[in-house]
């Protein structure tokens, strides 16, 4: 099976209100798929319910063959499904470099992270002006670097499957 995350007539919403009905769907390793749609049509929602963050009404969610679907967000986090949320999240009163840091709370439940200065360099050659803003806090960025932050951290988890709510939105801060 390549199977990296599958959905199986997935419903999900708020309490009682649901967003979103029987959405089936299957993204294989490797790939890179998009979710396009109106404003509330219920992507978030959607990308919420498969990281965790939402409960699902009906359906299953598989990831790698393994059903996920009642697990909580930390532990499908630890699995390697990671979300980088609309509004990026990101500590404004820390550092850069403690905001990258904080990424290695998970190391101890992934065997297969590799070391955490290599994929700290990596994660600085991708986005190099990181690197240049290490010490300065999370707040003190432009809107644009602090979705590079939150990106940045989202990889040095080394997701399996990665998951950009509104990449290229920049909020105002």
């Amino acid at each position: 099976m390549n199977a990296a995350i599958q959905l199986e007539g997935l419903e999900g919403g708020y309490g009682r209100l649901t967003v979103f009905r029987n959405i089936s769907f299957t993204i294989d390793r490797e790939q890179t798929a998009g979710l396009l749609g109106p404003n509330g049509a219920g992507k978030t929602t959607l990308l919420n319910a498969i990281a965790g963050a939402l409960p699902s009404h009906a359906g299953r969610i598989l990831f790698e063959g393994h059903e996920i679907t009642h697990y909580p967000a930390y532990r499908r986090a630890r699995l390697g499904v990671v979300l980088v949320p609309q509004g990026r999240h990101i500590f404004n009163a820390l550092t850069v470099h403690d905001n990258l840091v904080l990424t290695r709370a998970i190391e101890g439940y992934r065997t297969d992270l590799g070391s955490f200065e290599d994929r700290l360099a990596e994660v600085y050659q991708l986005f190099p002006r990181l690197k240049e803003r290490a010490s300065q806090s999370g707040g003190s960025l432009s809107g644009g670097e602090q979705q590079m932050l939150a990106i940045a951290r989202a990889l040095l988890l080394k997701p399996k499957v990665l998951m950009l709510d509104e990449p290229t939105r920049v909020l105002r801060q």
